[in-house]
Formats: C-alpha cells, structure tokens, sequence
C-alpha cells in the first residue's frame, strides 16, 4: 500500500500555518521566565518568627440520640 502524494504537502502547509504560533508561545513562556528571574533580586521579605504554643489535640464523643417524651 502507498502513501497519497498530497499528504507531503499538507504536512508543510501546516507547519508553515503553525510556526508563527509557536514562536508567539515560545516568546511569551521566555518573557515570563525572564521576568520571574529578574524578580528573585529583590529584597526578601523575612520569616515571620513563631513561638511556640500548647496545642491539645482530643476527640470529642459523639451524642447518643435521645428520644423526648411528653
């Protein structure tokens, strides 16, 4: 079985269709990348000191249904 003549042509149109995209989402992720280096210079703000506390962990029961009676 062979392979349509046409189909070579179709592959490039869309690779030519596609490029500019490409490109446009390769420029954009590089601008964001570059933006997000160039933010790490700033001044870091400092950890928040914590102390530290008691903290007690119980299991509260459940309640027992209870019928009301008149």
């Amino acid at each position: 079985m062979t392979k349509p003549l046409h189909r070579k042509k179709r592959n490039k149109a869309i690779r030519i269709l596609f490029a500019p995209i490409i490109a446009l989402v390769f420029l954009v992720g590089w601008g964001f990348y570059w933006i997000g280096q160039s933010g790490n210079k700033r001044q870091k703000i400092g950890k928040a000191t914590s102390k530290p506390e008691n903290v007690h962990l119980m299991a509260i029961p459940l309640q027992e249904e209870q019928t009301i009676t008149n």
